[in-house]
């Protein structure tokens, strides 16, 4: 095919023509002119290639229809080569990643189920813990509403999840007031100060070594104490409404008040 643009700048020089005159008989760019002479065929509209040597040739009398056959076949045996040579490519490429799948088809079995147990347990996690509250979380506050005595009722009740809260009867554990319904509780300890806190039905307070526990509760007759896992409960469960109270280690001792939890009050609810 580089025979064909040599030929036509001979055919051209031995007519004495340049490229312009040609160029504004047959109205065909010059560059793409110099593009068939120099045999870059790439250079030329791909769907004007044929035309534009026919033209040329025949402007300088020559018949190379067969020539521009032979360059049409040869270039699309280029572009066959060229995409037999990218699906060779591809199906190399392909035959390495299944070659890799089938190695190590264990590991990769292995990875894949390890991450459906991960998410599978994520997931379970996550709905055990919304249906059974998180009890790892330390002073996790709620506000709610809570109906008790005008006297009794503050402002804002908060619930409080404490680490201290368990179920299990242990050596250490001194005293416990348990809630046969709902009621509200201030309380503190020698090493704790005052506290709020809902209690829910059947909920259990426990204290560890401390010395003392005072409190002041809204619904006293739904309180029962105890004292090392011994009912001191006592005469609080005749009491209907308010009662102080003072747990240590010699039991139960009903206040009239506390001094410490109703300055707590005064300053926190004006009361």
């Amino acid at each position: 095919m580089v025979e064909l643009g040599e030929k036509l700048k001979k055919a051209r020089e031995k007519s004495g023509l340049d490229l312009i005159a040609i160029s504004q008989r047959i109205k065909i760019n010059i560059k793409y002119l110099e593009a068939i002479e120099n045999s870059t065929f790439d250079a030329l509209p791909e769907a004007y290639v044929k035309m534009f040597i026919s033209s040329y040739a025949r402007e300088l009398g020559l018949n190379l229809e067969e020539n521009i056959t032979e360059k049409r076949i040869d270039s699309s045996k280029s572009e066959n080569s060229k995409l037999e040579n990218v699906n060779t490519e591809q199906s190399t490429m392909t035959n390495e990643i299944l070659r890799f799948l089938e190695v190590h088809k264990n590991k990769i079995l292995i990875i894949i189920i390890s991450i459906i147990f991960i998410i599978l347990f994520l997931i379970i996690k996550s709905f055990w813990n919304d249906f059974k509250g998180d009890s790892s979380k330390v002073n996790v506050i709620n506000v709610e509403n809570y109906e008790e005595s005008v006297k009794d009722k503050p402002a804002i009740i908060v619930k409080e999840t404490s680490e201290n809260k368990k179920t299990d009867s242990v050596s250490s554990e001194m005293f416990s007031i348990i809630s046969t319904e709902e009621c509200y509780l201030f309380y503190y300890t020698d090493k704790e100060d005052i506290k709020e806190r809902k209690l829910d039905k059947n909920d259990t307070l426990s204290f560890y070594d401390c010395e003392f526990v005072e409190f002041k509760s809204g619904r006293s007759n739904v309180l029962k104490i105890e004292l090392f896992g011994k009912d001191v409960t006592g005469e609080l469960s005749n009491i209907k409404g308010t009662s102080f109270g003072r747990l240590d280690a010699e039991g139960l001792k009903i206040l009239k008040q506390s001094d410490k939890i109703t300055n707590y009050l005064k300053v926190r609810y004006g009361k």
